[in-house]
C-alpha cells in the first residue's frame, strides 16, 4: 500500500469516526428533546385535565377537536359526544349569533376580550361561563384553529345576585326608614344620606355625600361633646352612648333638636346614625312644663286655701265650744275640731311638698300626735309617745282616711287608756313589705277595751269611723287587748 493511499485510509477512517459521533450526538440530542417533548405534552395533560376549567380546541370549521374533563362535569356531555360537533350546539340560543361573529373575528386575527356567555347542560339547564378565546397556528403562521378556556361563574353570579338583592333591600330599608340616615366615614365625612336626610338638613345629597362633614351642622355649644364620642366610639363603641340629644343647624340657619341613635358598622370605623327631629316635641315639652307649672302653683294654693278654710271653721267650732257649758256638747265639738284639723294638716303637707301627688307620712304621724297631746291636754311626763314610722308615701285619697284613724285612735287612748295620774305610753308603727301593702298599728299599755265590746259593731262615732275608713282603703283592722289595746291596720299601698 503506496504512502498515499494509507493517508486517504486513515482520512476517511476519521471522517467515518466523527460523522458516527455526530449521528451519535444528534440522536441523543432527538432522544433528549422526544423526552422534553413528552414530558412538556403530559405536564400540559395533567393540566388541562385537572384544572376545573372547560379546556377545549376548534377547528376552522367551529366543530370540537379537544376538550378536557371539566367540560364533561360541566356540560354533562362526554369527549366523544363533543368531538366533531359544532361549538354552536352547546350555546344558549340567545349567544349564538354574538358567538359566531367573535368566533369569526377571531379566525381573522382580531384579539377578542373576555366575555360571558351561557352553554346548555345536557339536563337542559344554562350554565354561565366566562369565555377567553385565542388563536392557534401552525408552523407557518397560520390561523389554524381557536383555543378556548371557559369558566364556570354559576357561584360567583349566585354570590353576586345574592349581594345585589341584599343592597336593593338595605338601600329601601335605608330610603324608607321614615327617619333621616347618614353613614359617616371615620374622617367624620358624611358619604351617604336618604331623602329624610335631605328634608331635616336642607341641602341635596350632591352638596352632602363626600363634601361635608357632620361637624358642619352641629351648634357650636354641643360640638365638643358629639366630637369625643366619635371618638370614643372608634377606640371601643361601648364606651361612648349609642342615643343622645344635640343641636343641628340646617341650610336656612334654623336650629333643630335632634335625637340621635348611631353604633358603629362591625369590622370598619364608619357609623351608620338614625336621626330624629324632636324640635316640636320639645317646644310642646316647654309647654307642657310651663303648663303644668302654672297648674302646680294653683294647685299649692287651693291646697293652701282649703287649709286655711278648714282653720276657720276650726275657730268657729273652738268659739262654740267655748260658749257651751255641757260637757259631753263641749267632748264632740273637740272632736270634731281634731278630725277637721286632721284633714287640714294633711293638706298644710301638701301645699309645702315639693310632691303635691304624695306626702310623706312618717313625717305627718309626728305632727298630729303633737297636736292630739295639745288638744286634750296630756301630760307627757306621764303619758309619751314613741314611734317606729319607715318613709311611707301617700297620696290624699289614701292620706286624708288613715290620718282620720290614726286621729281616732289616738284620741280614744289619750282618753280612755289612762285615768288620771296613770302612766304609760303610746306606740305608733308604720311600715311596708315588698308586696305593696302598708301596717300601721297603733297601742298602748293603758286600760284595754272591755272584753264585752265588739269594736266592729261599736256605737261611738270615732269606731264607727275607723271601720268604715279602714274598708274605704281597702284593708283590714284586728284588735288585740293583751297587755293594752292595739289596732292593726293593713291596706294596700294602691287601692
Amino acid at each position: 500500500m503506496t504512502e498515499d493511499e494509507k493517508k486517504y485510509r486513515d482520512h476517511l477512517n476519521e471522517m467515518v469516526e466523527k460523522r458516527t459521533a455526530e449521528l451519535k450526538e444528534e440522536i441523543a440530542e432527538r432522544k433528549n428533546a422526544e423526552g422534553a417533548l413528552r414530558n412538556s405534552e403530559e405536564k400540559y395533560r395533567i393540566l388541562t385535565e385537572t384544572v376545573p376549567d372547560i379546556i377545549f380546541t376548534l377547528d376552522r370549521k367551529g366543530r370540537f377537536a379537544y376538550i378536557n374533563p371539566a367540560g364533561e362535569n360541566i356540560v354533562g356531555y362526554s369527549s366523544q359526544e363533543f368531538l366533531g360537533h359544532d361549538f354552536i350546539e352547546v350555546i344558549a340560543p340567545e349567544y349564538v349569533d354574538i358567538t359566531t361573529d367573535r368566533f369569526k373575528r377571531g379566525l381573522s386575527g382580531e384579539k377578542i376580550s373576555l366575555y360571558e356567555v351561557e352553554i346548555m347542560h345536557k339536563n337542559g339547564q344554562k350554565v354561565p361561563v366566562e369565555l377567553n378565546m385565542t388563536s392557534l397556528f401552525d408552523e407557518d403562521g397560520n390561523i389554524i384553529g381557536r383555543l378556548g378556556v371557559a369558566r364556570d361563574v354559576t357561584e360567583p353570579k349566585r354570590v353576586e345576585k345574592m349581594l345585589r338583592e341584599s343592597e336593593d333591600r338595605y338601600r329601601t330599608i335605608f330610603e324608607n326608614t321614615g327617619t333621616a340616615m347618614a353613614i359617616i366615614e371615620e374622617d367624620k365625612t358624611i358619604s351617604l344620606v336618604n331623602r329624610e336626610a335631605e328634608k331635616l338638613f336642607g341641602y341635596s345629597r350632591k352638596e352632602i355625600e363626600g363634601k361635608k362633614k357632620w361637624t358642619e351642622f352641629i351648634v357650636a355649644e354641643d360640638l365638643e361633646k358629639m366630637k369625643g364620642y366619635h371618638e370614643q366610639r372608634r377606640v371601643d363603641p361601648t364606651s361612648a352612648p349609642m342615643e343622645y340629644e344635640f343641636r343641628i343647624i340646617d341650610k336656612k340657619g334654623s336650629i333643630r333638636d335632634i335625637l340621635m341613635s348611631i353604633d358603629v358598622i362591625p369590622g370598619t370605623k364608619i357609623s351608620v346614625a338614625s336621626v330624629i327631629d324632636i324640635t316640636e316635641r320639645k317646644q310642646a315639652e316647654e309647654q307642657i312644663k310651663a303648663s303644668l307649672k302654672e297648674k302646680e302653683v294653683m294647685l299649692r294654693e287651693i291646697h293652701h286655701r282649703v287649709k286655711n278654710n278648714m282653720q276657720i271653721v276650726i275657730s268657729l267650732l273652738r268659739l262654740q265650744s267655748a260658749k257651751v257649758e255641757d260637757k259631753k256638747t263641749q267632748e264632740i265639738l273637740r272632736g270634731c275640731q281634731n278630725r277637721i284639723h286632721t284633714m287640714s294638716i294633711i293638706h298644710e303637707k301638701l301645699y309645702q311638698s315639693k310632691d303635691l301627688a304624695k306626702i310623706d307620712f312618717a313625717q305627718y304621724i309626728d305632727g298630729l300626735a303633737v297636736h292630739v297631746f295639745q288638744s286634750y291636754g296630756v301630760d307627757s311626763n306621764l303619758v309619751a309617745v314613741k314611734t317606729d314610722l319607715e318613709e311611707v308615701l301617700l297620696d290624699l285619697n289614701r292620706a286624708i282616711p288613715c290620718g282620720l284613724i290614726i286621729n281616732e285612735l289616738l284620741s280614744n287612748s289619750v282618753k280612755h287608756a289612762f285615768p288620771e295620774g296613770k302612766k304609760g305610753e303610746i306606740c305608733i308603727n308604720l311600715h311596708s313589705d315588698k308586696k305593696g301593702m302598708i301596717t300601721l298599728v297603733v297601742s298602748d299599755n293603758g286600760i284595754s277595751l272591755p272584753d264585752d265590746i265588739d269594736f266592729r259593731k261599736a256605737q261611738s262615732l270615732g269606731l264607727q269611723m275607723v271601720n268604715d275608713l279602714t274598708r274605704q282603703i281597702g284593708g283590714t283592722i284586728k284588735l288585740d287587748r293583751k297587755g293594752g289595746t292595739a289596732f292593726k291596720v293593713k291596706f294596700p299601698v294602691n287601692k
